[in-house]
């Protein structure tokens, strides 16, 4: 992975500096296909100052509620999640959530991955029931919407199945 990382996407990334300075909006739907290859590998430190620069770039050529600019605020989110920058997280979530359900609604994609995203926090926070409550109204709305079948909803399902699995551990005092 990270051989890929110093021989491909760092090159590529700063190529895409150097060589699209004029034109924003390619450089930012490459730098995005870059962070989606980031996410894949596992590199979570790179991914971060990808998605920071990525944010910045989008917010500048689409917008601060542009779509684009949405996706990668929820990234962020993930991102600091997943180093244990809860209160980072949150916020990130909250913004993308907010602007999302103003735009397109609380059924929109993009803001029910930001509801996710707080479930999650949830989980972490060791707060099980509240978590399972959030992800369980998820899921309704996806099957009340006609998206029983679709991606967020399998995404949504392994979220409650994480959720479930971290509530039902033994503590390690038991042990």
């Amino acid at each position: 992975r990270g051989v890929i990382a110093r021989n491909v996407l760092d090159p590529a990334e700063r190529a895409l500096a150097e060589q699209l300075q004029s034109d924003p909006e390619t450089r930012t739907r490459l730098a995005r296909t870059i962070l989606s290859m980031r996410r894949r590998l596992g590199l979570l430190d790179s991914r971060g100052r990808t998605a920071t620069t990525i944010h910045e770039l989008t917010t500048e050529a689409f917008g601060e509620d542009s779509p684009e600019a949405i996706e990668v605020l929820i990234e962020l989110g993930n991102i600091a999640s997943q180093k244990g920058r809860l209160e980072e997280a949150e916020s990130a979530y909250q913004r993308a959530l907010v602007r999302r359900r103003e735009q397109l609604g609380a059924e929109s994609d993009d803001a029910l991955r930001a509801e996710g995203g707080l479930a999650m926090l949830m989980v972490l926070r060791d707060d099980y029931a509240a978590a399972e409550e959030a992800i369980v109204d998820i899921v309704e709305r996806l099957e009340s919407s006609g998206r029983a079948e679709s991606p967020r909803m399998a995404r949504t399902l392994m979220n409650l199945g994480r959720a479930q699995e971290r509530a039902i551990r033994i503590p390690e005092a038991i042990v």
